[in-house]
C-alpha cells in the first residue's frame, strides 16, 4: 500500500492529474498557517497575506517548485520555509519593478510601518505554525484512531489532558462524569498520551530524511511548543 507522506504530496502536486490537484489541496489544507504566518510578519503584508498564501500555493504546482525537493537533502520544514522566502523573493522584484515602471499603487516589500509589530519574526512565526500544525495533525489522528475503536466519548473527554498535566481534581471530575473511576480514567488518558507520541513522531517522521533527524526534528517542535 502507498504510503502519503508530506514528500510523496510534494512530489505529486506536480501531476497535472487529479491526483496532482488533490494533493495541492492536501498541501494547502495542511500547510496553510505556518505559511501565512510567516507572510503576514512580513512588512506591509499584513493585508495581502491571506491573496499570497493562495498565491504561493498555486505558483507551487505552476512553477514545478516540487521538482527541487529531495527528500535526501533536508527536511520538509526548511524546504517549505525556503519556498516562501523564494516566493517573497520574486515578489518583491516584480513589486520593485512595477513601482518603477509608475504603477505606484502596487507597494513595495521594503515600505514597512504600516502593520503593528509582532513579538515573533517571520522565521519564528513560521517554526511557531509548523509545529501547532503537526501537533493538530497528530491530535487528528488520534481522534480518528479513537472513532474506529468507539471511544469518541472517552477521547472527548481526555482531550484536555493529553498536552497539559492537570489538577488532580480536575480527573476526579471528568471521570465522574464518565462513570469511571478516577485511577481507570488517570490510565486511559495515559494510554492516549502515549499514542499521542506515536502520531507525533509518525509525523515527523515523514518531514524528515531518516532516522537520524527525528530525535532533532522531535526537540525542536518541544521547543517550539513550550515557547
Amino acid at each position: 500500500m502507498f504510503r502519503t507522506t508530506h514528500w510523496s504530496l510534494v512530489r505529486a502536486s506536480g501531476l497535472t492529474d487529479a491526483g496532482g490537484r488533490a494533493a495541492l489541496s492536501a498541501l494547502c489544507l495542511a500547510y496553510r498557517e505556518p505559511v501565512l504566518a510567516f507572510i503576514r510578519r512580513q512588512p506591509g503584508l499584513r493585508e495581502q497575506a491571506e491573496d499570497l498564501t493562495q498565491a504561493f500555493f498555486l505558483e507551487f504546482i505552476e512553477a514545478h517548485v516540487h521538482a527541487d525537493a529531495d527528500p535526501l537533502r533536508g527536511r520538509f520544514r526548511n524546504f517549505l520555509l525556503g519556498a516562501v522566502r523564494h516566493f517573497l523573493s520574486h515578489h518583491r522584484a516584480r513589486a520593485a519593478t512595477l513601482k518603477r515602471g509608475g504603477q505606484a499603487a502596487l507597494a513595495s516589500l521594503d515600505e514597512a510601518g504600516v502593520d503593528p509589530p509582532d513579538a515573533d519574526s517571520p522565521e519564528q512565526a513560521f517554526e511557531r505554525a509548523f509545529a501547532r500544525t503537526v501537533m493538530a495533525r497528530a491530535l487528528a489522528r488520534l481522534e480518528q484512531e479513537a472513532h474506529a475503536a468507539g471511544k469518541d466519548a472517552l477521547f472527548a473527554a481526555a482531550r484536555e489532558f493529553l498536552l497539559e498535566a492537570p489538577e488532580r481534581a480536575r480527573y476526579a471530575e471528568v471521570a465522574a462524569a464518565l462513570g469511571l473511576r478516577q485511577n481507570t480514567f488517570a490510565v486511559a488518558v495515559h494510554r492516549m498520551r502515549q499514542r499521542l507520541e506515536a502520531m507525533v513522531e509518525a509525523e515527523l517522521a515523514d518531514t524528515v530524511a531518516g532516522p537520524g533527524e527525528l530525535e532533532a526534528e522531535r526537540r525542536h517542535l518541544a521547543r517550539q511548543l513550550s515557547g
